[in-house]
């Protein structure tokens, strides 16, 4: 067979599974890409020095008892034959086939071997393993012995595919060295200088253009290095943003965390001034007032519509659309749902939750073990009385009373219509009487429950009246509803009737307003509220004060001095003027933008919950440590008049006129300077040279004081704090500044509050505030819904 008629240089036979077709494929393609080494190429001059082509059959044969013309031919045509052997080789009728075609035209020695797995002696065709040879017997006739043969034969076994391609390239040698008729050590050796050399060729180019590189990288390193730390600050700042919005809602722990989390442990090396004062913000280190300062911020559902607190404060009922949940507030954790079309009344008593279920049925719920028990078997609403531990359900024709799950006492229904609605509920706070009106068809009936003896006392009915506000002080029942309007219809009053509980005189007063919805009784008299307006009024039903300015009240507090409004942008609003700055009257770090859907006053905590938050925060009054001073003590006054002799003329761009507010800082390096635009200025007092400008209209230089603090590196403008860069780090309670602390270290300042009471507050270095963080977060993380939402990234990351 000459070489001129032959195709292919090799033929691949193999058995079409997965592992000997990974084989094949890979050794098909790294043959037909195998290079000599120019070294050999030079020896064997003008021979064979690659391999053009290798046949390897991608189908699987027909069963049939003869091979196909294709497969034939490119045996026929094929220098040698190359076998991948398995155990499932021997199993191939075809393999068989095509190794009997090939050996029948072709010497063995054509026939190579790629071990790919298994053993020798269970992977290799037998027909491979003896040659037919000629002989004599031993009488001289001629005949054919089989004798055991060796076949040549590469191994790429491995534990993986990784493995096996890697001793693929070794059996590409063996083969190679086959098939050109050549040394397989020395194309070994060959093949291995020329690796080495390519090698070396390519770390001489490598470091070329490295050090081309490494002039370039220079270049932009400094240009990446400036473009991170914009990126880097600019995170800052938004964080700044997030931790102002966090804390708006209460959320104190978590606007820490997202503030901390962009700030260095040193400030050494610059940091983000907008996010350290978000920071000092959020931990209130400075606050010398009483607030209600958030403690304590979880989730709830989103598609929450009311809540309450249980009497001891640890759990809180949330009231969702067709099912309501019981959290555990101290663990953060969900310990009941219950399914119920009216979830909107279901409430807490003294041991449990009752509620009314999809048949209307009031049912209790222990909380704790998860029990139900049938309370009544009717249940159109539900109250809670607190002083007398009694759940009050309403159903068709009585208001029946339960203490735990014993009826206490029972009352025939003064409301005829069965299908009546309870419109307004009162429960005195000492729980002897409970006020209540019900609308029907007819009319209003309004009515009073004597609870301690379980008998009505009261009735009263009210035609064409379909809505009112009810109240009882113990004496008197008091009825609120609007007045029918002029001839127009439009209402612009209310009318107050007053109804004597031991005997039946009533009177009516007018009320300026309208659209009244509660009515409270107290200590202070009643409260009288609608959504932007709230009168006191005394027990004869005359104003005493008004209350206005709030939009939409959420909650009403009675204290000694009187009643106070939450409404829904989180602002007190009182009847009466107070001065005593142990009193608390604001939300620690509350914004307009965070609005209120919903608040409850339980003992002296808040319970809040944010619109559209799906979130609840429980606030508390609570103190910063600092305590009033009787006195400045050894305190170090300042000066009573510190501007009168500052020289302004030299100051860079100045107009003496613009001018009406001056101070020289304490250290004698700066001067302040008050435009009348709102702006302030600093200059250098050596020079005049001006270092800052400021606008902030809410600093006005009237006291003239510019208090430099060395240990904490700040400097002091009215209630103001600055870096020696002049960024305002953050800022003081409002006061006036009458003197540097006692070490130095801080200031005194009057309050605004209270005549003759000061405060004496240390300002903390930046270390000392970023140990005070780490010590409030300690291990805690923001669940992943807060950093989702803010993008806030955790430590290290």
């Amino acid at each position: 067979m000459s070489l001129d008629k032959v195709r292919y240089d090799a033929f691949i036979s193999y058995r079409h599974c997965e592992l000997d077709s990974f084989i094949s494929e890979n050794l098909h393609k790294k043959l037909e890409s195998y290079k000599m080494p120019a070294s050999v190429v030079r020896r064997i001059g003008a021979g064979k020095t690659k391999i053009e082509r290798v046949f390897r059959d991608e189908a699987e044969l027909p069963l049939s008892d003869n091979l196909s013309d294709p497969i034939s031919e490119a045996l026929d045509n094929s220098e040698f034959l190359i076998v991948i052997c398995t155990p499932r080789l021997k199993e191939s009728l075809w393999c068989r086939k095509e190794i009997e075609t090939f050996v029948r035209t072709h010497d063995r020695k054509h026939v190579l071997l790629v071990l790919a797995e298994g053993e020798p002696e269970e992977s290799f065709p037998d027909i491979l393993m003896y040659e037919e040879v000629a002989a004599r017997d031993e009488n001289g006739n001629d005949i054919t012995v089989k004798v055991d043969r060796e076949p040549l034969a590469a191994d790429c076994r491995g534990e993986n595919n990784r493995q096996r391609l890697k001793a693929l390239d070794n059996v590409v040698l063996k083969l190679c060295a086959a098939i050109f008729n050549l040394n397989y050590d020395d194309l070994k050796q060959r093949h291995r200088e020329r690796r080495i050399r390519n090698r070396l060729i390519a770390m001489s180019a490598a470091l070329a253009i490295v050090s081309v590189f490494a002039v370039m990288c220079l270049l932009f390193s400094v240009r990446i290095s400036r473009q991170n730390k914009v990126i880097s600050d600019k995170y800052a700042g938004a964080m700044a943003t997030a931790s102002a919005k966090l804390l708006s809602q209460g959320q104190r722990n978590d606007a820490i965390y997202a503030v901390r989390n962009v700030l260095p442990d040193d400030a050494r090396g610059g940091y983000n001034k907008d996010a350290y004062y978000a920071l000092v913000r959020a931990i209130a280190p400075y606050e010398t007032q009483n607030c209600y300062f958030p403690t304590k911020s979880f989730k709830i559902p989103q598609d929450a519509r009311g809540f309450s607190v249980s009497e001891d404060g640890e759990y809180a009922l949330i009231n969702c659309e067709g099912y309501f949940i019981v959290m555990d507030m101290a663990e953060d954790k969900q310990v009941a749902r219950v399914e119920s079309m009216y979830s909107d009344i279901a409430l807490f008593s003294d041991t449990g939750v009752v509620y009314t279920d999809d048949d209307l049925q009031a049912i209790y719920l222990d909380p704790v073990t998860g029990d139900t028990s049938v309370l009544a078997q009717e249940g159109f609403d539900l109250y809670y009385v607190p002083a007398e531990k009694t759940v009050l359900v309403f159903s068709a024709d009585a208001i029946t009373g339960y203490a735990g799950l014993k009826e206490r006492f029972k009352i025939d229904n003064p409301m005829d219509d069965p299908d009546y609605e309870v419109d307004d509920v009162f429960i005195s706070g000492d729980g002897k009487y409970a006020a209540f009106s019900m609308s029907g068809y007819e009319g209003m009936e309004c009515a009073v429950i004597d609870i301690p003896a379980g008998r009505l006392v009261k009735s009263v009915h009210l035609d064409d009246v379909f809505s009112a506000t009810v109240c009882c002080d113990g004496e008197k029942l008091y009825v609120c509803c609007d007045d029918e309007g002029d001839m127009t219809g439009v209402v612009t009053s209310s009318i107050l009737r007053t109804v004597e509980l031991a005997s039946d005189r009533e009177t009516t007063c007018d009320i300026p307003g309208y659209g009244f919805y509660n009515m409270l009784a107290g200590d202070n008299g009643m409260l009288l509220v609608s959504d932007s307006l709230a009168y006191v009024l005394d027990g004869n039903g005359s104003i005493s004060s008004t209350i206005t300015g709030y939009m939409d009240a959420v909650c009403v507090i009675e204290r000694d001095e009187g009643f106070v409004i939450i409404d829904a942008l989180g602002r007190f609003f009182s009847d009466s003027v107070f001065s005593d700055v142990d009193r608390c009257y604001s939300l620690y770090g509350h914004d307009d933008d965070a609005m209120i859907s919903a608040a409850v006053s339980s003992g002296d905590k808040l319970f809040i919950e944010y619109r559209d938050s799906g979130r609840m925060t429980v606030y508390s009054p609570d103190k910063t440590g600092y305590t009033a001073m009787a006195d400045t003590g050894d305190a170090i006054p300042f000066d009573e008049n510190p501007d009168a002799d500052i020289d302004i003329s030299d100051l860079e761009g100045i107009d003496e006129i613009s001018v009406f507010g001056r101070a020289l800082s304490a250290d004698g390096k700066y001067i302040a300077v008050n435009s009348n635009d709102g702006t302030m200025y600093i200059f250098e007092s050596s020079g005049g040279r001006k270092v800052k400008e400021i606008y902030d209209t809410g600093i006005v230089l009237m006291s003239g004081l510019f208090p430099y603090l060395k240990n904490a590196g700040v400097y002091i403008i009215e209630n103001r704090v600055f870096d020696e860069d002049f960024n305002m780090i953050s800022r003081l309670p409002d006061g006036a500044l009458v003197a540097t602390g006692r070490d130095g270290a801080g200031v005194v300042i009057e309050s605004p509050y209270s005549l003759d009471t000061y405060y004496e507050i240390s300002i903390m270095p930046y270390d000392e505030m970023i140990r005070k963080a780490d010590g409030i977060l300690k291990d805690y993380v923001p669940g992943s819904d807060v950093r989702d939402k803010y993008s806030i990234g955790q430590a290290g990351e």
